[in-house]
């Protein structure tokens, strides 16, 4: 399957739906860290197994090699789309916990408890739209 953007033979083993879920299985359990690598090297494929989808990387495939950050020692490598979706996930995930983390944080904005809505005597939330 070949994909704009992507330089990815079309015997590629995994489908896009298959591989994003198996790369999220791969951060749930460990075995891709749920981090933005400091520095990325890319080149040919050396043959070596990608660490998302686990089929090798082909000399007329790009190759990503990231240090794992949560490894000093450790390299990660990675198909470019498997790195791209991996990254994506990344992306998403921490975004996700970011706003979990704001909304624990955060009152109600215009003083009104939950429990006693109306504590102001208007009755209504103040609701703001932000464009």
């Amino acid at each position: 399957m070949r994909r704009a953007g992507f330089n990815m033979p079309s015997e590629y083993p995994l489908p896009d739906l298959y591989l994003h879920a198996h790369i999220r299985r791969c951060i749930d359990n460990g075995r891709l860290p749920l981090t933005l690598p400091d520095s990325i090297n890319a080149g040919y494929g050396s043959g070596s197994k990608c660490h998302a989808c686990e089929q090798p990387i082909a000399p007329s495939e790009i190759e990503y090699d990231v240090q794992d950050p949560t490894n000093g020692t450790a390299r990660l490598r990675l198909h470019l789309g498997c790195y791209v979706l991996w990254q994506t996930e990344c992306l998403r995930r921490n975004r996700t916990q970011r706003q979990d983390d704001l909304c624990a944080h955060a009152g109600p904005a215009d003083g009104l408890s939950k429990k006693n809505p109306g504590a102001t005597g208007r009755g209504r939330a103040r609701v703001t739209r932000h464009s």
